[in-house]
Parts: C-alpha cells; structure tokens; sequence
C-alpha cells in the first residue's frame, strides 16, 4: 500500500466531505420547510459517521505504516549529547565523537537505547571532575556465531552478521575523581554505580554486552557496549516504539 497516495486521498476525501457539510448547512439555513429538518439530520449523520471512519482509517494507516531505520546509534548519541549540553559545559567538559558513517541498525529498540546513552551520559557527567574529557565512538563488525544446533557444522557466510560497537571514554584529575565517586555514608554504593547497573540489565535483555573498565587511579574510564545488527531494514511503527 502506498502511504501517501493513501494519505492524499484521505485528506481529499476529509475536505469534499467538509465542503458537503457547509454546502448543506447553508441550504437548511434558508429554508423554512420544517419537514426537511429530518432529511437534513440524517445527512449530518452519515457525513459524520464518514469523517469518523476517515479519521479512524488514517490513524490505522499511521500506526501500521512501515518505518525506514537509519543511523538510529548516531543520531541518538547527538541527541543524547546535545540533551546535556548544559550540564557538561558547566562542567567544562570537552567532548570528542568518531562515529562511523551508515552505522548498521541494533536489534535494540529506540526507546531503549536513549536510556542506556542518557544514562551512560548523566554516570560520566557526574563521576568526572571539572575540565574532563568524554569521548564518544561507534564502528561496526562481522561476527560469525557458530550455529547451536552443530558446532561441527563449516561455517557458512549465511551464518555472518555485523555487530555494533558503542564506546564511551571519560577521564579527568585523579583526586577530584576520587572525591566524586566516594559513597554517601549509609550507602553501600554510589548513586552513579546503580545506575550502571540498569543499564548493564538492559543490554544483556536484548542480548548485547557491556564492559566497564577502570584504570589503576580510577582517573580514566571505559565503557563499551556491543549489539547485534537488526537484518531488517523497515519495522512496523508499533514495534518500533513510535
């Protein structure tokens, strides 16, 4: 079905009956036959029920309609960037980006890989001191599984399937890190740590991984994500979250 096509000949159907309304409305205005009072409300009825199927109709054809993905990793890392932009200004934190031109698609859904950004994000805007660096990165690969059903089986290309690498780097001067990732007293661990940890349950559910590693000084930090690709190139805009 060709969406626009369709849009357009809802909309033009929407204005005839719009024009068919006032058309009518004018015409009960100037006359003064009380019997055409019936007549007139059932047009009214069935322009009404029409213009409710139209609308009805249209917003089947919105929900349904097929969405084409594309570059979803990249625009949302400069979504999530520029949604804390503020806050990493005031900080005086600089920003770095290396990401890969027509990045494949991530089995994971929008909604879902904004959270795991934003809160990657919001964990190194708090745990680096004034004056650090985040670095963001995405590049992509081939992985080759091997089939679970015979690992004896060779190898064949069908098997191949490209993975998507997501890396965050944050460093700053050793005391102040230290300083900010202190725990609260009472608490056995920092606001920033359990929001990780959110995060890391929601990569293992759609099957990606996450490592978090940490130097010696704990002054510099890195966190990479990896997701399989999605074959698929449209997805139906209910399953994906619009």
């Amino acid at each position: 079905m060709d969406s626009p096509l369709v849009l357009d000949v809802i909309h033009s159907t929407k204005s005839m009956l719009c024009n068919i309304r006032d058309l009518s409305q004018r015409t009960h205005n100037k006359l003064v036959n009380k019997d055409f009072d019936e007549y007139f409300a059932q047009i009214s009825s069935l322009i009404e029920q029409a213009d409710l199927l139209l609308d009805g109709f249209l917003n089947y054809v919105r929900s349904t309609a097929a969405v084409t993905r594309k570059d979803t990793v990249n625009t949302l890392i400069e979504k999530t960037l520029e949604k804390h932009h503020n806050k990493l200004e005031a900080k005086n934190i600089t920003v770095f980006k290396k990401l890969e031109k027509e990045l494949p698609e991530t089995v994971v859904p929008d909604e879902h890989m904004e959270f795991i950004l934003d809160s990657i994000v919001q964990y190194a805007n708090t745990v680096m001191p004034f004056g650090g660096e985040i670095a963001f990165s995405t590049k992509s690969s081939f992985v080759t599984p091997r089939p679970t059903f015979a690992t004896a089986v060779p190898m064949r290309e069908d098997y191949s399937r490209r993975s998507v690498q997501i890396s965050v780097t944050y460093k700053g001067s050793e005391e102040r890190f230290k300083m900010e990732m202190k725990s609260l007293p009472g608490h056995p661990e920092t606001a920033p740590n359990l929001l990780l940890r959110l995060v890391n349950l929601l990569v293992n559910e759609h099957r990606g991984t996450i490592e978090h590693v940490s130097d010696d000084t704990k002054a510099k930090g890195h966190i990479v994500l990896k997701f399989l690709s999605d074959r698929r190139q449209e997805l139906n805009r209910q399953s994906a979250g619009l």
